[in-house]
């Protein structure tokens, strides 16, 4: 909890600068952000082998490797955004 509120008031209670964020966790929807939210998927694979008896090697794949693939969606909506800065959060 504390990271997510660190990044609120750092982040999103500031007004100058824009904000784009693209997660994997459909969570921050429950909240109805006021900046640019994207949500993608992981691999469909993936996905599932994460919700099987793998998932702790599933989860510790995923965090050795996804810093090296960038979802296609992901990088349309960044050059679309065209940002000055990419800050990247570890958890959720």
């Amino acid at each position: 909890m504390g990271g997510a509120m660190a990044f609120y008031r750092h982040f999103v209670e500031r007004d100058d600068f824009e904000l784009f964020v693209a997660t994997t966790d459909e969570r921050v929807l429950d909240f109805n952000p006021s900046y640019q939210t994207l949500t993608f998927c992981h691999p469909p694979l993936l996905e599932r082998v994460m919700n099987s008896r793998l998932s702790q090697w599933a989860h510790s794949f995923r965090h050795l490797i996804s810093g090296n693939f960038i979802p296609d969606e992901v990088l349309n909506a960044a050059e679309e955004f065209k940002p000055n800065l990419v800050f990247t959060i570890a958890g959720s």
